[in-house]
């Protein structure tokens, strides 16, 4: 039978897994205990490369994928910012061009979801693709269910969450959500209301949907999705009503 400890830390996500490592590491120094060491060993050691993942493999600089340049031509371009030489420099291109599309990390991967691409009609996109900042190659995973645009896209976990947008008729109050293991997206629970051109953020197990338009007025509300239970909730209102801005 598996101890509780273990069900319980199994159960934590990887930023608790590591700051609970970290605690247990300092404990274990100065425990005099041969059996309390190695049950402390235990978590130490635990999925350890799994949950470092993320925090080593970051793709290293700052990009900028896709977008519109001051001609309004929609680009597949991107390029890459270096910090330490302050140099900006071109790495490999898209698949297809794309504008007010999300953009997102996870591990060595930078994911670019939905928008609008270039054509006559300025279709609004479903597809996804992912560039490896390994070996500069972009390539298509599952594309979303509906096509959307100015959404709003973040990681928890080893998912992906694309919030509201706009499919070209309304805005939308769905909220997909994309396996990296399967390849496969689904289904969650709707916002309570519709909102496009809204910023989105995580923090612990909560999704942060804030402002945004409902394809009427602009927003100051802000609702919350709890991604342990499937729930949507109201929280404090902003106190001025702002759309197509940055939350982090």
């Amino acid at each position: 039978m598996q101890p509780d400890y273990e069900r319980n830390y199994l159960q934590m996500n990887a930023r608790d897994r590591v700051a609970f490592r970290f605690l247990l590491f300092v404990v274990n120094i100065m425990a005099y205990d041969d059996e309390t060491k190695k049950a402390l060993e235990c978590f130490l050691t635990w999925d350890i490369l799994e949950d470092a993942m993320p925090f080593l493999t970051q793709p290293p600089g700052i990009y900028a994928v896709g977008g519109r340049e001051a001609s309004y031509s929609t680009l597949d371009n991107v390029v890459r910012y270096d910090p330490t030489t302050n140099i900006w420099s071109t790495v490999a291109s898209m698949p297809s061009k794309r504008d007010y599309h999300g953009v997102c990390v996870h591990h060595n991967y930078i994911y670019a979801v939905g928008g609008k691409d270039n054509s006559y009609n300025y279709n609004y996109l479903d597809s996804v693709v992912r560039y490896d900042s390994t070996t500069n190659i972009w390539s298509t995973v599952a594309s979303m269910p509906t096509k959307r645009a100015n959404h709003g896209v973040c990681v928890h976990d080893n998912f992906i969450y694309a919030v509201g947008g706009h499919d070209g008729r309304n805005a939308l109050d769905s909220v997909l959500r994309y396996d990296m293991t399967t390849n496969i997206w689904s289904t969650v629970a709707s916002m309570p209301s519709n909102r496009s051109h809204h910023g989105v953020c995580v923090h612990d197990n909560y999704i942060y949907a804030v402002g945004g338009n409902d394809g009427f007025t602009t927003l100051d509300s802000v609702i919350r999705y709890d991604t342990t239970t499937d729930i949507w909730s109201t929280v404090a209102s902003m106190p001025i009503k702002r759309e197509s801005h940055g939350v982090v």
